[in-house]
Parts: C-alpha cells; structure tokens; sequence
C-alpha cells in the first residue's frame, strides 16, 4: 500500500474489545437493547474481514504496526443494489486524523472495491468535517448532496453530505488501475 506506515488487513481476534467498544459509540441503544446480537456480529466481522465477504469488503487500517482504523464498502448491510457499497473510513484517534492516512487509505482500497465490479461507491459525512469532504473531493468522489438531519453528532441530529464514484469517475480518477 502506498504511504508510509500504511497496511490494510483482515482484524485479529484479539481487537475484538476495541471494535465492540466502537460499535457501542455508534449505536448505543441497539446494543444495549441486545448485546449477545452484536457480540456475534462482531465475532463475523472479524472473521470475514480481509477478503470479499457477504456484506462486502472490511479491512483493519494500521498505521505503524498497530491498529489505527477500519475501511468499509458494504452493499447488502445497508440494502443497496447489486454492486452498489456505501464507504466507511474511520480513524480512531484524533491524532491519526489530517495525517494524509486517509489517503493512502483510499488509493489501495477504491481500486479493490472497483476491481471486485463495483458500479458506485458513496460516503457520507457531516457537513462541518472539512478534512473528509477535502478527502472525498481529492480522490475523485463527486458531491451529490445534503441529507438533512440525516445522523446525530453528539447528541444533536446534524446534516450529512453524501459523495460518490461512479464507476466512469473511477476511470478518471485512477487510470492506471481501470
């Protein structure tokens, strides 16, 4: 992978704890409501994770040897059609953010997603993440709009702005990989 101190993998057993953990952050009432569900479907991502599974492509982002992220595209989780995935790209730490890490991230994992017949891969983010929008843009996701009240930020239900690559804008994007 292009960026110094960048590797994508599959997730190992034992980060078990801190993926959970990320997962109680995101939805704190599901997994309250019914915590031995989302145990197991975090037993199955770490296991599918690193190849081409059911609900799409999952990869453990480390940095310098240690656990640092998670890069997504998942189709049939969020019931999209056929070859279509929504991205996640998420840095645990604050300090992993603005490094340039998302990038690197993105120019080994699009190829992957676009390789596998990909047609479209969208992201959304919050309106006021800058660095996400900046990050979208420089790989060549095309803005499509705002979701309004689409997903609360610290308890306040904010606007989300959705991006995406079509498969044309992948070949412009990345050339070399298409």
């Amino acid at each position: 992978m292009t960026g110094p101190g960048v590797r994508l993998r599959g997730f190992h057993v034992e980060e078990f704890d801190v993926l959970f953990e990320r997962l109680r952050g995101w939805m704190p009432d599901a997994v309250s409501e019914n915590e031995a569900y989302w145990r197991e479907q975090t037993e199955t991502r770490i296991s599918g994770s690193g190849a081409w599974a059911e609900n799409g492509l999952d990869f453990a982002v480390e940095v310098d040897g240690r656990l640092a992220g998670a890069v997504q595209a998942l189709g049939t989780f969020f019931r999209l059609p056929p070859n279509v995935y929504e991205l996640g790209l998420e840095f645990f730490e604050p300090a992993d953010r603005g490094r340039g890490l998302g990038g690197a991230v993105l120019d080994d994992f699009v190829p992957r997603v676009f390789a596998h017949g990909a047609i479209r891969l969208q992201g959304r983010t919050h309106v006021e993440n800058a660095a996400m929008i900046r990050l979208f843009e420089r790989r060549g996701f095309v803005r499509e709009g705002v979701l309004r009240d689409m997903w609360p930020l610290d308890g306040v239900c904010g606007d989300m702005v959705l991006y995406a690559m079509t498969r044309s804008d992948f070949g412009r994007a990345f050339p070399q990989a298409d």
